[in-house]
C-alpha cells in the first residue's frame, strides 16, 4: 500500500529491540518485516490471523525465521497465553468488529498484554478516500477511544498513520493487569 508506510508506522508504535509483539489480523504480513527488524534477534513477533491462507502466504514471503511465529485464531479469541506481549498491534481490523463485540474483543487483546504493555490500532479515517471500506463501515477515532476506555485502557497517543489512516496507542489503566478486568 503506497499510502501506508509499514516502517514509518512501526516506528510510530515505539516497538523496541527484544520486545514480544502480537500482530492481530496480520494478513499476508504487511507490517511483519518492519516489526521483525524493530524487535531484532532477541524479540518475537506473533503473526495472528483467522485465515490460514494468509498465514501460509506470510510464511512463503518471509520464510522461516526464529523470531516469527504464525498463529491461527478465532475472530474473538486468540490462542496465546495471558501476559505474553509487550505490544499488541492491529491494522485495518477494528472497524470489522461489530460494535456489540468491540469491548469484549479489546478485553481479549488486553489479556495478552503484560502490565506495562501497550496496544496500537491503525485504522481508516472516517472520510471519503479513493481506497478502503465504505465510510459508513469505518470507526471514528473518537468512538475507538471511547471503546478503549470502556475496555479499561487509557490513551497514550493519537497520530496520523498515513493520509487515510489514524493511529491510536493505549495502555492498561493503572492498577489493571492483563486478564484481571471484570466488567
Amino acid at each position: 500500500m503506497e499510502f501506508l508506510d509499514p516502517v514509518r508506522v512501526v516506528a510510530l508504535t515505539g516497538i523496541a529491540q527484544g520486545e514480544t509483539v502480537v500482530d492481530v489480523g496480520a494478513g499476508p504480513g504487511f507490517f511483519v518485516a518492519a516489526m521483525l527488524a524493530a524487535v531484532g534477534p532477541e524479540g518475537l513477533v506473533y503473526a495472528v490471523d483467522t485465515a490460514p491462507e494468509m498465514l501460509a502466504r506470510l510464511a512463503t514471503v518471509l520464510g522461516e525465521q526464529p523470531q516469527l511465529k504464525t498463529v491461527k485464531s478465532q475472530e474473538l479469541a486468540i490462542p496465546l497465553d495471558n501476559r505474553i506481549a509487550d505490544h499488541v498491534f492491529l491494522a485495518d481490523v477494528i472497524h470489522e468488529i461489530s460494535s456489540e463485540d468491540r469491548v469484549a474483543f479489546l478485553q481479549e487483546l488486553q489479556r495478552l498484554l503484560r502490565p506495562s504493555g501497550r496496544i496500537t490500532i491503525v485504522d481508516w479515517r472516517t472520510m471519503d478516500t479513493p481506497v478502503g471500506p465504505p465510510v459508513e463501515e469505518r470507526l471514528s477515532r473518537e468512538d475507538l477511544v471511547a471503546d478503549l476506555y470502556r475496555a479499561n485502557f487509557r490513551l497514550r497517543r493519537s497520530d496520523e498513520a498515513g493520509p487515510y489512516h489514524y493511529l491510536i496507542q493505549a495502555s492498561l489503566k493503572e492498577g489493571i493487569f492483563a486478564g484481571d478486568y471484570r466488567p
